[in-house]
């Protein structure tokens, strides 16, 4: 068979193939299917996308979860939300300024807090920058130490003195271990029996017994509280842990008591995400 059989064989087959497609359905085919292509169901009703890269979304949108908790408390200081961040957020998050917003359309921004509390001294204001991973506890009501603040290891010693919704942990540093972060001298038995008797995040109120002195009874008298364990751990890998306590400073409710939606709005009045309960 000659070179030039062949080629009109070749053609002969196209021209079948293309027969055949045209017949099947051809470009309207081709447009009603699916894959990388867009179809009209890609879009909703308003024109917007229904494809999960939704470019109207928020950037933080994916990142940021609300769960309801306690918004159905029935006080301000029980009422409470969470706020979280997922631990692949592009960035920490400043939600101050940030705003709340419920069904009625009552609206709360969110303000100022410490991240390090003291306690007996003015605790400076500051932006509460929500890490990646992080959350926070948000309270309809007034804070029991005066601001929001970010929790640590040592917060616990405020949660035996105050009271707060849902309770703050109770698993600090011993005194014993607080007293050695300290540098103080336990080698003495009573000391270190004396150390070992004081409860979890407690702060000593009680008689120092006697046979304790010198440098360890003046620990045990002065330094088993919240300032001392915040001084000998500040600076450790596991003193922060990633959590904040935020309070609106609200007298009366925010979130109705049998179903709302808690929206959350950033600095510029933009929709970030909100859920319904």
């Amino acid at each position: 068979m000659s070179a030039v059989s062949e080629f009109l064989i070749v053609i002969a087959l196209i021209v079948l193939l293309w027969f055949a497609w045209f017949a099947t359905g051809g470009p309207e085919r081709f447009r009603d299917s699916q894959g990388i292509f867009l179809s009209e169901s890609s879009f909703n009703e308003n024109g917007s996308s229904n494809l999960p890269w939704d470019s109207n979304q928020h950037p933080f949108a994916q990142y940021i979860d609300i769960e309801a908790n306690g918004a159905q408390n029935n006080t301000p200081s029980s009422e409470y939300i969470s706020i979280s961040s997922a631990w692949n957020t592009p960035e920490d998050i400043n939600l101050t300024g940030w705003t709340l917003r419920n069904e009625k359309e009552e609206r709360v921004i969110i303000g100022f807090g410490t991240k390090t509390p003291r306690q007996g001294s003015q605790n400076n204001p500051e932006d509460i920058i929500l890490s990646r991973g992080g959350g926070a506890i948000v309270t309809t009501g007034r804070s029991p130490i005066g601001i929001s603040f970010g929790v640590n290891i040592c917060s616990g010693y405020i949660g035996t003195l105050q009271t707060f919704t849902p309770h703050l942990s109770t698993s600090c540093p011993t005194a014993l271990d607080m007293a050695q972060a300290r540098g103080v001298n336990v080698d003495d038995s009573q000391c270190k029996t004396a150390l070992r008797r004081i409860p979890s995040c407690t702060t000593q109120t009680e008689r120092v017994p006697d046979d304790v002195s010198g440098e360890c009874g003046d620990f045990l008298r002065e330094d088993i509280n919240y300032n001392t364990c915040v001084r000998a751990y500040t600076n450790t890998y596991n003193f922060d842990e990633g959590q904040w306590r935020i309070f609106l400073g609200r007298d009366t409710e925010l979130w109705n008591d049998k179903s709302d939606t808690i929206s959350l709005y950033d600095e510029k009045g933009e929709l970030v995400t909100s859920v319904k309960y």
